[in-house]
């Protein structure tokens, strides 16, 4: 009976919070728009996860965005955070040291081969940590759906930066070099 009820909690510590909805597109159609998505999760504080990319980030360092949000989280905006942050699942791992503070969150800044190399291992259980201690367990349903769908924005908005790219390689820089 003992062993029953051992195993009972530790399946119950275990678990994952399920999604308070779908994931959700999030993308700004304007010119200097983001490719976004998000999820809330069922947890004491809603946290919510969100992924988002914008035009400075394409043509920049191809970086994306990710940000943790709880209601319950006391962080604020600015704060100086000197411990890192992890969003594991299966083999793949995402660790972000000092991350930035945002109101009520954790702001982490990845590289996209990085987060496209997380949603193709097509994540199901998430576990965010501080540094040892975890923080929230996440049920990943849907992700790589999500995340393709991030793909297809993000395919628009680097084709129109190469396309920018392009016309401005065409220009030369100082037409004058030669002579009249």
């Amino acid at each position: 009976m003992k062993r029953r009820f051992a195993i009972v909690v530790l399946g119950v510590g275990l678990a994952a919070s399920g999604p308070a909805r779908a994931w959700e597109s999030i993308d700004d159609p304007d010119k200097g728009g983001r490719c976004a998505f998000m999820q809330a999760f069922d947890t004491p504080g809603e946290t919510t996860f969100v992924v988002s990319q914008d035009q400075a980030q394409f043509d920049d360092d191809d970086s994306v965005r990710v940000i943790v949000y709880n209601k319950n989280w006391s962080l604020q905006a600015g704060q100086a955070l000197g411990f890192p942050v992890s969003v594991t699942s299966n083999d793949v791992n995402i660790t972000i040291e000092g991350p930035a503070a945002v109101d009520n969150g954790l702001a982490l800044t990845v590289t996209h081969d990085h987060m496209a190399t997380f949603a193709g291992a097509n994540p199901r259980l998430v576990i965010i940590r501080r540094g040892d201690q975890a923080i929230a367990r996440l049920d990943f349903a849907g992700f790589a759906g999500a995340w393709a769908h991030f793909e297809g924005c993000r395919r628009d908005k680097v084709a129109a930066r190469n396309e920018r790219r392009q016309s401005l390689d065409e220009v030369p820089l100082n037409p004058f070099a030669n002579g009249p």
